[in-house]
């Protein structure tokens, strides 16, 4: 990369790379898109701290805003619209398993398990503290997934919604 592209802050947050290669960088001061053809930053939203990003099974790139809560959808022409309807909860994570059911990380204090329509609303809340670092199936065990936490590993039984938490 040349010294010429410009970001809208030093203090990345987060990274993602979509299906169609494109690196969204989320920073304290909002959201940019890399061009790799200009070799260039496109800024998205200056309003916004976004904590991270998630490209869903669908194609969709999701958005957990940390200065204006919810999460939030990029359109196919880059503007930014919310989606769900929880309020002024702040999600920090996103997961989607293979069943296409999406986790989030709601206020720090739960984990959410949001409807599968495009409003993404809470069909339950389980009460987890800690932020949401990580998640994945187990590869034994199609009921169960794991994450990760700064609180501990967190271990799901997608089914039952029963959790086991493991810290020192």
């Amino acid at each position: 990369i040349s010294s010429q592209p410009k970001l809208g802050s030093d203090y990345i947050i987060h990274l993602m790379k979509d299906r169609q290669n494109r690196i969204w960088i989320l920073s304290w001061r909002g959201l940019s898109i890399y061009n790799q053809t200009t070799d260039s930053f496109e800024i998205l939203s200056k309003d916004h701290v976004f904590l991270f990003a998630y490209q869903n099974s669908d194609g969709r790139v999701l958005l957990c805003s940390y200065s204006q809560g919810g999460i939030w959808e990029v359109q196919e022409d880059f503007s930014i619209h919310r989606l769900d309807r929880n309020g002024e909860a702040r999600f920090t994570f996103l997961y989607e398993d293979e069943e296409k059911q999406m986790y989030s990380c709601k206020d720090l204090s739960s984990l959410a398990l949001l409807s599968n329509d495009s409003t993404l609303v809470i069909d339950t809340l389980l009460q987890l503290k800690g932020d949401f670092k990580a998640a994945c199936a187990d590869p034994l065990n199609d009921s169960i997934h794991w994450f990760a936490t700064t609180n501990g590993l967190i271990r799901l039984n997608r089914f039952t919604k029963s959790f086991n938490v493991f810290s020192r």
